[in-house]
């Protein structure tokens, strides 16, 4: 492997793209064929092609590289940083200090975004390969949807994470049981504004390990149980009846992820997020990593299609 190639651990995440009219109801989302997005995206790219760009008013910039159509979508290089903070870049090797850059300048780092359209539908996907020390996975849907104001006769972007289904099987730990329970208000406007008191109970897994994976199946499968469990965990009488708790469970799937559910979900939503290389291996070739997104998007896409 090429000593100076990239070697840090790379993800790849997705991001579900639709139009609406400009102060039209958000909810009549127009084909994605009729935004132009196909067509308007590769010329985004050539727009800000070696440019470099501000993101918003934060101190996070990125620069478009080169774009080509790839498959059934477009992929783009980009490359991308923050600024705002005295930085001292270290030799790893020798463990001492190669120089500083102050904060008017920021390191950039190069990634890759593939953008994919589902014809017939009302939906794109934006797949990111997520990098570390890069400007973030949203870095481009600010001025692409600037962009496509602009372009698109009066239509306007949204996007959102692209969730998936996350059973147990692809549970890596269960973290903590939480309970929250809401006292009596004395004060009628407590009681109106949600200012009431509560106390928290927690039972959470050490530092290498998980609570068990049986309690987690029960909880899941038999949720009006869970006043039953609680009150062994904790020593208290809570009884079954719901009226004044808040309960949740935290759990860890198979990438790392964490994510907090309310006791009784039978599927646990979560940012779809997929691990693309470990430390230490190469960087996913171009090719290779079309061929996930588009397999990814079209995935994405079955289960729009099966919820519309």
């Amino acid at each position: 492997m090429d000593e100076d190639a990239p070697r840090a651990k790379r993800y790849l995440v997705m991001y579900r793209l639709w139009f609406h009219r400009y102060r039209g109801p958000k909810d009549e989302i127009v084909p994605i064929e009729e935004s132009g997005l196909e067509k308007e995206f590769p010329a985004f790219c050539d727009e800000h092609k070696g440019k470099v760009m501000r993101i918003g008013a934060s101190e996070r910039y990125a620069s478009i590289g080169d774009h080509s159509l790839a498959g059934p979508g477009t992929l783009v290089h980009v490359r991308s940083g923050s600024s705002g903070e005295n930085v001292d870049v270290v030799n790893t090797g020798t463990m001492s200090t190669d120089y500083t850059y102050g904060p008017d300048r920021a390191g950039m780092v190069l990634s890759r975004c593939f953008l994919m359209c589902h014809p017939g539908s009302s939906y794109a996907h934006l797949c990111v390969e997520h990098v570390t020390n890069g400007a973030g996975d949203t870095t481009l849907l600010g001025p692409l949807s600037k962009f496509m104001r602009e372009h698109s006769s009066g239509l306007t972007m949204e996007h959102e994470a692209t969730i998936e289904p996350k059973t147990i099987e692809h549970i890596k730990s269960f973290d903590s049981i939480e309970v929250k329970h809401y006292e009596v208000a004395d004060d009628i406007s407590d009681a109106q504004s949600g200012r009431g008191s509560y106390k928290t109970l927690a039972y959470k897994r050490g530092r290498s390990s998980s609570l068990s994976m049986g309690l987690l199946r029960r909880l899941v499968s038999s949720p009006n149980e869970w006043g039953n469990v609680v009150s062994r965990l904790f020593g208290v009488e809570m009884g079954t009846d719901e009226q004044g708790y808040e309960t949740y469970m935290t759990v860890t799937d198979d990438s790392g992820a964490q994510k907090k559910f309310p006791i009784g979900s039978q599927e646990f939503d979560m940012k779809f997020k997929e691990t693309l290389n470990e430390f230490g291996q190469p960087v996913l070739g171009d090719e290779a990593f079309v061929e996930k997104c588009v397999t990814r998007s079209r995935e994405a896409a079955g289960r729009l299609g099966r919820m519309v």
